[in-house]
């Protein structure tokens, strides 16, 4: 099972519309499992980027978090380039060390994303 999203009274997942009576506990018991996961230092893995600005640097969206689905932080980015793709699309580079210990490092459409795909560095 997946994360559940509520939209006007109805529960909705990536498989299509849902009936679960207590849809935040569901997704904390999602959440609890990725979060064991995470632990064990996975090779791959995807996660929701919030950038912000660091405090002195000026506003420039270098900094931020990885966050899983529900907002608890699996990293803190410590680097971040924004490059256009061969197609136009504005891109953005990141490397974070993981809350498990472990630095990784991926890229996402900034402009239209934040999930990101990430790999571990070898």
């Amino acid at each position: 099972m997946t994360y559940i999203v509520e939209f006007k009274g109805k529960q909705f997942t990536a498989d299509g519309i849902v009936n679960v009576a207590d849809t935040e506990a569901h997704n904390r018991k999602i959440e609890q499992q990725e979060l064991a996961a995470w632990a064990a230092k996975p090779d791959r893995w995807q996660g929701y980027v919030a950038m912000h600005a660091k405090e002195g640097v000026g506003m420039n969206d270098r900094y931020g978090k990885v966050t899983t689905f529900l907002g608890t932080v699996i990293g803190t980015i410590y680097y971040s380039r924004t490059y256009t793709d061969g197609l136009g699309h504005r891109m953005r580079a990141i490397r974070f060390r993981g809350t498990n210990g472990e630095s990784y490092y991926g890229r996402y459409g900034h402009d239209w994303s934040q999930l990101v795909r990430v790999r571990k560095f070898k």
